[in-house]
């Protein structure tokens, strides 16, 4: 069930209380979140991936690191922001004698996962995600999907919300916003072809062909499969010599 309170408050009051032993635990959940899922192998947060992308992925074909900018601008300070909030929405739930689970691991057809925050009690989960637009931005497609496997993982009887963290925005307008999801079935259906799709990508013999949908063309930009021609990462020319690590 939807809980009876709203996740960007929680956080405002928890944070007026100026409690800091909050963060007592915060240096590990930081280590934890930057060093976790650094294996080449296929995970819920793969969702959305091209599936010429994901081959590679899942075969250590990457030709390419990681652009270093684009990881610690966006994917390093996404999990410092995922994990803070984490962290701080805990200590209200604690407060409230409310059981709060941090990073909770499952699985969906052999695919492992981390959930950013779970509710037992209400049966109901939390997937934070950073957007780096001027303006507001509501989730996207794969922020649905990662969501809808969590709940498939957790016998799909759990409500879900994004909250999407928006450091950017100027300005008095908020930089939290929590969208619950609005028809459960529908994106765990959703999110059962995508199982499929991403299973069949990870495992074929020979390279799919690139399938990466308009709304997901960013990926292109920090792709790490060089030899594929939709590939516009700004590493694409540079010579590697060993394959590298996702």
């Amino acid at each position: 069930m939807q809980p009876p309170f709203y996740f960007p408050d929680i956080i405002d009051e928890e944070l007026l209380r100026n409690d800091r032993s909050i963060f007592a635990d915060i240096g590990a959940d930081i280590e934890d979140a930057l060093t976790r899922d650094q294996v080449a192998g296929l995970r819920i947060s793969d969702v959305g991936n091209c599936a010429l992308q994901q081959w590679a992925k899942c075969h250590n074909e990457f030709t390419m690191p990681r652009d270093p900018t684009t990881q610690w601008s966006r994917l390093m300070a996404g999990s410092l922001f995922g994990a803070l909030l984490g962290r701080i929405f805990k200590a209200a739930m604690d407060r409230r004698e409310v059981d709060c689970l941090l990073e909770r691991e499952v699985a969906i057809d052999g695919i492992p996962g981390h959930i950013d925050v779970t509710l037992p009690e209400y049966k109901h989960v939390y997937e934070l995600k950073s957007n780096y637009n001027l303006g507001p931005k509501k989730p996207s497609f794969s922020h649905w999907l990662q969501a809808g496997m969590y709940i498939d993982a957790l016998d799909g009887d759990y409500t879900a919300s994004v909250v999407l963290i928006q450091p950017t925005i100027a300005g008095t307008r908020p930089r939290l916003y929590e969208y619950p999801c609005e028809d459960v079935a529908e994106i765990i259906e959703q999110s059962r072809r995508e199982s499929l799709r991403l299973r069949r990508a990870s495992g074929a013999i020979v390279p799919p062909e690139p399938d990466v949908s308009k709304d997901e063309a960013w990926r292109c930009a920090s792709c790490q499969y060089g030899r594929c021609g939709q590939n516009k990462n700004p590493l694409k020319g540079k010579v590697f010599l060993e394959p590298v690590a996702a």
